[in-house]
């Protein structure tokens, strides 16, 4: 028997939407789901919507962290 881990929480990461990234930066959604659709975020179409993953998130903050200084 395998211990491959199926649980769709483990295998499927939980995807923000734009007004989740809005709240985080503190930006007003429109403006992230530009970010978003722009390609500045890191993001992908599910159906007419935008999503993103955290780790994407973090890591445009920590970019923009490092261009700022």
């Amino acid at each position: 028997m395998s211990n491959l881990d199926l649980n769709p929480q483990t295998v499927f990461p939980t995807l923000l939407r734009a007004q989740q990234v809005a709240e985080i930066l503190n930006i007003g959604e429109s403006t992230a789901y530009k970010l978003m659709l722009d390609g500045e975020i890191p993001s992908v179409k599910v159906g007419g919507s935008v999503r993103m993953l955290p780790e994407d998130l973090a890591n445009y903050i920590q970019q923009m962290r490092t261009s700022t200084n």
